[in-house]
């Protein structure tokens, strides 16, 4: 039970982290989270010499891959988003 608290509780601090990256004006910053996943579920899938629980392992540990890049994704699209309607009320106010 204990485990788990710990691990949600990550989960959550990492989530929290990827939104306040994902959010920043320099893009690159919200693929950190993803990056270092990736990194690390090729780093888990090499530790096993089973073919078959190398590739479970990988497909597994990718998972929160998807999630990481789902919320880069919404907050990025919201940010640029942002920033074209910053831009068009400029156009208007120069006009």
């Amino acid at each position: 039970m204990g485990v788990l608290i710990v691990v949600l509780s990550i989960a959550a601090i990492l989530g929290v982290l990827q939104i306040i990256l994902s959010k920043r004006q320099n893009k690159y910053l919200g693929l950190i989270i993803p990056f270092i996943n990736l990194l690390v579920s090729v780093f888990m899938s090499v530790l096993f010499s089973d073919m078959f629980a190398a590739f479970f392992i990988f497909f597994i540990s990718l998972l929160p891959l998807i999630l990481w890049l789902c919320i880069y994704q919404n907050y990025r699209r919201k940010t640029d988003e942002l920033k074209q309607s910053e831009i068009n009320r400029m156009r208007i106010n120069d006009l």
